[in-house]
């Protein structure tokens, strides 16, 4: 059982964050059902990232995706070069140090949302924004679980990360991007998500 703020004590769910060698740095709770979805975490720690070590010396490639979530469904389809980023707009603790140290390349994975694209635009920009690059989900499709859930292949992924194209620049767009930005004001689409 765990306290919720909103909910109360409840059962919950642990995420535990391992080193490689399988000790917890760190614990996120989440509810069960049928209680409102809520997370919390102890008090005076940092969560880092989810899966860090496979930020490991021999690293070529890493994907950086939205939360705990995203990174086990990735995990369970076997794609293992991935750490969770514990939310859309955290700011700390992405560990860019070590990403400059091991220099691998760089993708940025988060919900299709208006968060997650702001969120994945931010760290991107943190990073370096020459070295990341934009994996785009299916329209309609929320986040990587829900594409596994609804039938997408390991081999499906691997070529949205084939797809995958570099960052705008803040406040420059590409004329691909502009020109369906256009077309969406003209059909008086007006709730668009940055791209």
């Amino acid at each position: 059982k765990t306290y919720f703020r909103g909910v109360g004590e409840v059962n919950a769910l642990v995420i535990p964050y391992l080193t490689n060698e399988g000790n917890v740095t760190f614990a996120k709770y989440r509810t069960l059902p049928p209680n409102d979805k809520a997370f919390a975490s102890p008090q005076g720690f940092e969560a880092g990232l989810y899966n860090a070590g496979a930020l490991s010396e021999d690293c070529k490639e890493i994907i950086m995706c939205e939360g705990e979530w995203d990174a086990i469904s990735l995990l369970d389809h076997g794609v293992l070069n991935v750490v969770g980023v514990p939310g859309a707009g955290v700011k700390k603790n992405i560990r860019i140090e070590t990403l400059d140290r091991i220099n691998p390349k760089i993708y940025i994975l988060f919900d299709n949302d208006r968060a997650g694209a702001k969120g994945a635009q931010d760290l991107a920009s943190r990073i370096g924004i020459d070295r990341c690059y934009k994996i785009v989900l299916p329209e309609g499709t929320k986040d990587i679980n829900q594409y596994f859930i609804e039938g997408g292949t390991t081999e499906g992924f691997e070529k949205l990360k084939e797809n995958a194209k570099l960052f705008d620049v803040y406040s420059v767009t590409s004329s691909l991007s502009a020109i369906q930005q256009l077309e969406d004001e003209l059909e008086g689409k007006v709730d668009l998500a940055p791209t």
